[in-house]
């Protein structure tokens, strides 16, 4: 049978490896401008009688570094099926 302790010590190690494959990402596609969403990049692991949550949190522009962002005029197509993209204003 797992115990408590086991099964947070297993969620710990892949929280980890999470949070150091994110921040290996960021560096590797250089997008490590100033390392605050490098640092911003954590995790926890919490585990109680009967479940257990891992959280993963980082600055909220991470989310855009992550999906991409078009361009008003981009045709990346990396980019291309983003639900993010910015608008030219006629204000």
């Amino acid at each position: 049978m797992l115990t408590k302790g086991y099964t947070q010590q297993v969620l710990n190690n892949f929280k980890n490896y999470i949070v150091k494959e994110s921040r290996a990402n960021l560096t590797r596609g250089k997008k490590n401008f100033n390392k605050k969403l490098y640092d911003s990049i954590k995790g926890k692991v919490d585990a109680y009688d009967n479940s257990i949550s891992i959280n993963i949190t980082m600055e909220e522009y991470g989310v855009y570094q992550d999906k991409g962002v078009k361009g008003v005029k981009s045709n990346y197509v990396e980019n291309r099926n983003t639900p993010f993209s910015y608008k030219n204003s006629s204000k």
